[in-house]
């Protein structure tokens, strides 16, 4: 439904929940919480605009270095062909 790269969905998950005033340790979304959020957020938007605004702090019109590390956390954390990274302290 959002059609946003799989690698984005950590991303849209926590924002989800941050813009809908969510619990923070919520594992699971409400379906109506994602409804509204879809409505607000996505309808009518093309993805490269998405995307971009799930980089963005909210009500940025930019994005700097430091928000691309929650979604480079998140691939080292997930993509098998990295684990070897993980046990490196500079990465």
């Amino acid at each position: 439904m959002l059609k946003i790269p799989k690698i984005f969905k950590k991303l849209a998950f926590d924002r989800i929940k941050e813009t809908e005033k969510l619990d923070s340790k919520l594992d699971k979304l409400p379906k109506q919480n994602f409804i509204n959020y879809y409505k607000r957020n996505c309808e009518g938007i093309e993805v490269k605009r998405h995307v971009f605004n799930l980089l963005a702090k909210i009500d940025k019109s930019c994005i700097v270095p430091d928000d691309f590390k929650v979604l480079f956390k998140y691939l080292l954390e997930t993509h098998p062909g990295l684990e070897f990274l993980q046990a490196t302290p500079e990465f």
